[in-house]
C-alpha cells in the first residue's frame, strides 16, 4: 500500500512530465500550482516552451554567420580568375565545378522527390496539379 505522500510524489512527477512535454510540443508556457497533501501549501512550476526573444535572435545571427561562412567557402572554391589560370587548371577548376554543380542538382531532385512524394499523386488539396518537376530530366 502507498502512502499518501508517495502517491503525490508520483503524481506530482507524472504532472511535471507531462506540462513539461506539454510546453515543448506546444511552443507555449505552461504553469503548475500541485496542492501538498493534507493542504499544508502548495508548489508553483512554470515550464517554458516559446522562445524568448533573445534565443530567437541568438538563433538568427548563428544562422547569418553559418551563411556567410558557407557563402564564403563557396566564393573561395568558385571565385578563382581563370584568365591566370594555366590550361591544366582552367581543366581542373571546370572540372570541380562541374562536380559542385550536379551535386547540386542531384540535392534539388531528391527534395523534390520527398516534395513529390509527400503530395501524394501530384494533386494538391484544391485539385490542383503540383508544380514541382525533377531538375534535368
Amino acid at each position: 500500500m502507498t502512502t499518501p505522500a508517495a502517491e503525490y510524489k508520483r503524481a506530482h512527477g507524472e504532472l511535471m512530465a507531462e506540462a513539461a512535454a506539454m510546453a515543448a510540443e506546444c511552443e507555449v508556457d505552461v504553469h503548475i500550482i500541485a496542492f501538498l497533501p493534507g493542504g499544508a501549501g502548495a508548489t508553483k512550476h512554470t515550464f517554458v516552451g516559446a522562445p524568448t526573444d533573445a534565443t530567437v535572435a541568438a538563433e538568427e545571427t548563428k544562422r547569418n554567420q553559418a551563411a556567410a561562412k558557407d557563402k564564403a567557402k563557396l566564393m573561395a572554391f568558385i571565385g578563382k580568375d581563370v584568365s591566370k589560370m594555366t590550361m591544366e587548371e582552367a581543366k581542373t577548376h571546370h572540372g570541380k565545378l562541374m562536380n559542385l554543380r550536379a551535386n547540386v542538382i542531384r540535392k534539388l531532385q531528391q527534395k523534390a522527390a520527398a516534395a513529390t512524394s509527400i503530395a501524394g499523386d501530384g494533386d494538391d488539396e484544391d485539385g490542383h496539379r503540383n508544380k514541382i518537376s525533377k531538375i534535368g530530366s
